[in-house]
């Protein structure tokens, strides 16, 4: 796995074993990540975190035999017996502890230029900006 904010990840990808699959949910990698997946792979583009990709050419990605794989998920989750099915797959995993959330980062707003350089940094995990709490969780320091 690569971190997109900190790292040259398409160089990092390079210089490791021959990627065959890439999970994009990103949009804007979207070439990127059919660059680096290798003949035959699969680029599994599933979002736009940062915004729409460029188009993609087909043809260009037939002479490699790289597949692009999309879907969206309502059209796995068409009815409600299929979403009861998979949301109680996914909380078994929760209380099983194959799946542990990372706890939120709570900044006071005042933090601001903290919480965003943290969210810059590898962090995984969401920050909460907060506005006259109290608790003694919150960051609070102003640099």
């Amino acid at each position: 796995m690569f971190f997109l904010r900190s790292t040259d990840w398409v160089a990092q990808a390079q210089s490791g074993a021959p990627i065959t699959t890439v999970y994009d949910g990103v949009g804007s990698t979207l070439a990127a990540s059919l660059n680096i997946v290798q003949p035959r792979g699969k680029v599994v583009f599933f979002g736009m975190a940062a915004g729409d990709p460029a188009p993609v050419d087909p043809v260009a990605m037939l002479s490699s035999s790289k597949s692009l794989l999309t879907g969206d998920l309502w059209d796995y989750l068409s009815d409600h017996s299929a979403r009861l099915k998979r949301s109680q797959r996914l909380f078994s995993y929760f209380q099983a502890g194959k799946i542990n959330l990372t706890p939120a980062q709570k900044f006071d707003l005042s933090a601001g230029r903290a919480a965003y350089k943290r969210l810059l940094s590898e962090h995984t995990g969401k920050i909460i900006l907060t506005v006259g709490n109290k608790s003694s969780d919150v960051v609070r320091t102003a640099d």
